[in-house]
C-alpha cells in the first residue's frame, strides 16, 4: 500500500464515497451482463482497463481508490447502467394487428467487447384507456415549457 498523505485524505475518503454510491445505485439496475461475459470482456481488454483506471487513480497515494474503481467499473459494465455520454433512440408505429400506435425508447452506451449495450426504457402504448400521450426525448426542456408554461 502506497504511504497515505494527511493532504489528500479527505479528498480521498470523499471520492471512496463517491464510488460507494455509485456501485449501490449502479447494483439497483437490472443485469446486462453475467458474470461470464464480464470475466471475458475484463481478459480481453484488461490492458485497456488496467490503463484507463490506472490513469484515474495515478493522482492518489490510497491503493483503495483504484480498487473501488475496479468494482465500480465492474458493476456498471454489468449492469443497465448508462454513462453520461449514451444515447437513445425511440421507435413508433403500429403492429399488423393494433390499432393505436405503441412508442419504445431505448438507450445504448456502444459496444461492450463484442456486444451492444442496450436497453429499452421505456415502452407506451396508446389505447382507449389512455387515448393520447406527450413525451419527451433528448432534451426535455422545450416540452417541459410546453406542458408547464413559461413560469412552469
Amino acid at each position: 500500500m502506497k504511504r497515505k498523505s494527511r493532504s489528500d485524505r479527505p479528498n480521498i475518503d470523499i471520492l471512496i464515497g463517491h464510488l460507494d454510491r455509485r456501485i449501490f445505485f449502479a447494483r439497483q439496475k437490472n443485469v446486462w451482463a453475467d458474470k461470464a461475459e464480464i470475466s471475458a470482456i475484463k481478459k480481453k481488454f484488461r490492458s485497456e482497463i488496467k490503463g484507463a483506471i490506472d490513469s484515474f487513480s495515478s493522482g492518489f497515494s490510497d491503493d483503495r481508490v483504484a480498487k473501488k474503481a475496479r468494482a465500480f467499473l465492474t458493476t456498471a459494465l454489468s449492469r443497465e447502467d448508462f454513462s453520461p455520454h449514451c444515447s437513445g433512440f425511440v421507435v413508433a408505429g403500429f403492429g399488423e394487428d393494433e390499432y393505436f400506435p405503441t412508442v419504445i425508447e431505448y438507450y445504448t452506451d456502444g459496444y461492450i467487447g463484442d456486444r451492444i449495450k442496450i436497453s429499452s426504457a421505456n415502452t407506451t402504448d396508446v389505447s382507449r384507456d389512455m387515448s393520447s400521450c406527450i413525451r419527451s426525448f433528448a432534451q426535455g426542456d422545450m416540452v417541459q415549457r410546453f406542458m408547464n408554461g413559461i413560469d412552469g
